[in-house]
């Protein structure tokens, strides 16, 4: 009987009601930590993504200007770049220039009595 007596000084002392509140608030504040932490996981995923995004961008960049530089060695990329750059033409050859037609100019917008008085108004052709 009083090894029963002993085990349920234990129990008395964990099953009371200031140490199930201890526990209470201890799990609350885990809870709340463990939302934060899911929080920042998801937000550093998501920086991952962008930062793994803009590293494809720039070696895709990376390839674009590897390949210019390449053209640039050889005399046709040169040339090719002078006559982008200057508009110029090799001997013998001619430019055609495009102009496109003056636009015309917006017809003038009318306020709403404006237009009844249009409408209403004699006009002899």
């Amino acid at each position: 009987m009083a090894e029963f007596q002993k085990n349920k000084g234990w129990q008395n002392i964990l099953y009371s009601k200031l140490t199930l509140t201890v526990l209470a608030i201890f799990v609350i504040i885990f809870s709340y930590n463990m939302v934060g932490i899911v929080k920042h996981s998801i937000e550093t995923t998501k920086e991952k993504n962008l930062a793994e995004q803009k590293i494809t961008d720039l070696k895709a960049e990376q390839d674009k200007l590897n390949a210019e530089i390449d053209s640039l060695k050889t005399d046709t990329g040169v040339e090719e770049n002078i006559r982008d750059k200057f508009h110029l033409a090799k001997p013998g050859e001619g430019l055609v220039v495009i102009v496109s037609p003056k636009d015309e100019p917006a017809p003038l917008r009318q306020n709403f009595w404006q237009f009844l008085k249009n409408i209403f108004s004699k006009k002899t052709p």
